[in-house]
């Protein structure tokens, strides 16, 4: 076998390869953002968490302060979710 010809052999795999790849990555995608879901629905808690310490521990200018900073995440949190629930649905 000539070089030339184990070089085209090599690319003819490759190219076979990267085509199977491409096809298929979408399942491993959608693994991932599921996992990700999970994890991100499984915060919900850790953040319901920290509104009750907030609620019971810290007051005046620092629960103030704890509370905006809690907004931010549960707006963050109902952001990131959706958005991923509509990838999944979507692709």
């Amino acid at each position: 076998m000539s070089p030339n010809n184990l070089d085209q052999e090599t690319k003819s795999l490759f190219k076979e390869w990267l085509e199977k790849l491409q096809q298929e990555s979408w399942q491993l995608e959608l693994l991932i953002s599921g996992f990700a879901i999970f994890g991100i629905y499984s915060a919900r808690t850790l953040i319901a968490d920290l509104s009750f310490f907030r609620d019971n521990e810290l007051f005046g200018e620092i629960g103030t302060a704890f509370g905006i900073i809690i907004f931010i995440f549960k707006t963050g949190w109902l952001i990131f979710f959706l958005n991923l629930i509509i990838h999944v649905i979507l692709r």
